[in-house]
């Protein structure tokens, strides 16, 4: 019998490996997309990467095979070969082991009706195949209408929406204008029909540990995210577990990488998008050829971006809601979290729906700084300051973030609204993770002081029984989870530091902090006094203010007897404030593209 020349054999498991390679990889990106809502613009290139990166592998071996041997039956090889890679990819990406055996047995079926067929058929099968791959790639997948659940149909539908960065100041309804017109009409009209919150206070002044106190109602120290590194530990209850019990849907679109499944914030989710999440990080063939690369001294694929993360406006947030939208279960109560990154830096709003002209732009880069930079008033903490003019064009930027971001909000919301997930018996909590300084305390950005431009963030809460006024009690983001819980009916049967906004305050002061990094800082905010205190070199720093004479924060009381009730409360609650916390915090290893992600947002210091 006719033996093949190995160099033919080679040829032939090449090509044929790497069409098995190509629809392995198109179905594990469709997968993977499907599962995460993924961002629709970048799924055709990252699928096609994915399956490159399954082509090259494939492929690779069935060279590397037909080199080592020339082999009389190479179809029973490719047989062997899918059905490894099927063995080795569905427990990876399936959702439970008996749809793994499934798909398992289904392959090796496959490959047993390809090995007793003729060859006619045999060729048959791999043009189905490449037209299968070719269709797997085609278009965005469409996600299957949700199957009906029974469900208490009194409970109101919640919508919990967290704009980034965004100081109370800058907004119209907390005062604002810029060049005269109102920076958020469409939370302006929010607030008129709701409880507007004057006095909100984040307990971090960055996005993670805000935003777990969000979902826990857990000061950091408790929830213990307090590094670039941290993840939410998952035996903590969240705001979408305690949810998910009562038997609502629980949905959640990011654009901040700060929150998404990666750091444990999906926990509780039956869905969870974000902006960031690439298809290539969750695929099994990808990250084992990112270890022949880096097993081989090959560089990496990721290209260098510039500030800001691509695809993660409102109107790519907005698009991913609507399309789960389209196959939502408008009849089973839902949860729904939106996290919009603008107007987080850099400020480049892609529609100024104020129309100056001239105002001009400033360039950004000047202002970032490590994020081991020294608070104020540390040595070496100043930074350079800005012109009257690039200041005023610096703040017409963000404002323009800000009005864009209203502007689309209030779109989604009447997306909302036309689906029957919003109506007048339904809830909506309107929150910000932290605010921005621009040079009043000479620092920039955020995440490094606990000064009223940092922590001082908008509190809107608008429902049925919600009065519509201007509430100036002092409140925490760590009381959105137990008013949440109110409304749903739960009994949180574990610890927390919040209290419900729709109760009588028993806290008269407010607390945040900056635990454990070089420079832990901790803040009491009164109705009239705050008290900042920072360690450094083995020392406390005391900083205290009176607000009714000084809301800017300007000049420190020297001498004040009046802070030393500030001072005992202070003291007690940095002892305590890590009282309920459950375990110890996970630290997770940042991929390659969420360190590029984070670098981009200024909360990872680069290598240059």
């Amino acid at each position: 019998m006719h033996r093949p020349s190995r160099l033919r054999s080679a040829l032939w498991l090449c090509l044929l490996g790497a069409l098995i390679g190509m629809e392995t990889g198109a179905m594990e990106s469709r997968w993977i997309a499907y599962q995460a809502f993924h961002p629709w613009q970048a799924f055709g290139e990252e699928a096609l990467l994915i399956c490159f990166h399954y082509a090259t592998l494939f492929g690779g071996l069935g060279l590397l095979l037909g080199l080592l041997r020339p082999w009389r039956h190479p179809e029973r090889l490719l047989c062997v070969l899918a059905f490894a890679a099927a063995v080795w990819l569905l427990p990876y990406q399936a959702t439970s082991l008996p749809w793994a055996l499934v798909g398992i047995a289904f392959v090796a079926a496959c490959c047993w009706l390809y090995l007793v067929s003729s060859k006619k058929l045999r060729a048959i099968y791999l043009l189905g195949d490449g037209v299968c791959t070719v269709l797997l790639l085609a278009g965005y997948p469409r996600l299957a209408p949700s199957p009906p659940t029974t469900v208490n149909p009194s409970l109101p539908n919640i919508v919990l929406v967290v704009l980034d960065t965004l100081r109370a100041d800058h907004l119209s309804c907390y005062g604002h204008n810029a060049v005269g017109q109102p920076t958020s009409p469409q939370i302006d009209a929010l607030a008129a029909t709701g409880t507007l919150f004057e006095h909100a206070y984040a307990q971090a002044p960055w996005t993670r540990p805000s935003v777990a106190t969000i979902f826990t109602g857990l000061y950091p120290a408790s929830h213990g995210i307090v590094t670039p590194y941290d993840q939410l530990p998952n035996n903590l209850p969240t705001l979408a577990t305690v949810l998910r019990q009562q038997g609502y849907q629980t949905i959640g679109f990011s654009a901040n990488p700060q929150i998404s499944a990666g750091f444990g914030f999906a926990q509780g989710f039956q869905r969870f998008w974000s902006s960031t999440t690439h298809l290539t990080e969750a695929s099994a063939g990808v990250h084992l050829g990112n270890k022949l690369k880096r097993a081989l001294g090959l560089p990496s694929t990721i290209r260098p971006l510039e500030r800001g993360v691509a695809g993660s406006t409102a109107d790519d947030v907005n698009h991913a809601v609507r399309m789960w939208l389209q196959s939502a279960n408008k009849k089973q109560p839902t949860f729904l979290y939106l996290h919009y990154l603008d107007p987080h830096d850099p400020y480049s709003a892609p529609e100024d729906l104020f129309g100056q002209v001239g105002m001009g732009r400033v360039d950004e880069k000047p202002l970032y700084a490590s994020q081991e930079l020294p608070p104020f008033p540390l040595p070496g903490s100043q930074l350079p300051s800005l012109s009257d003019d690039a200041m005023q064009a610096l703040q017409y930027q963000y404002d323009a973030e800000i009005r864009y971001v209203d502007d689309r909000l209030g779109k989604i919301l009447q997306d909302l609204r036309q689906a029957g997930l919003w109506t007048e018996q339904d809830y909506l909590v309107l929150c910000y993770d932290h605010g921005e300084e621009f040079h009043e305390h000479q620092q920039w950005q955020h995440g490094r002081s606990l000064f009223e431009e940092m922590i001082h963030v908008p509190l809107i809460v608008v429902g049925p029984n919600i009065p519509e006024k201007r509430e100036q009690s002092l409140v925490e983001l760590a009381d959105v989870l137990p008013t949440i819980a109110q409304w749903s009916g739960a009994t949180l049967d574990f610890p927390h530091h919040g209290e419900s906004l729709l109760q009588p305050r028993q806290k008269n002061r407010v607390f945040s902090h900056r635990p454990r990094e070089k420079y832990p800082i901790w803040a009491l905010r009164t109705q009239s006094k705050k008290l900042i205190w920072i360690f450094h070199q083995q020392k406390l720093i005391e900083l205290a203010y009176n607000l009714n004479d000084d809301p800017k924060e300007s000049n420190a009381l020297l001498e004040d007897a009046s802070i030393d009730p500030l001072r005992k409360q202070l003291n007690q609650l940095m002892r305590t404030s890590a009282a309920f916390a459950p375990a110890k915090t996970q630290s997770k290893p940042l991929s390659d593209s969420m360190q590029q992600a984070l670098e981009q947002l200024g909360y990872v210091d680069g290598q240059d």
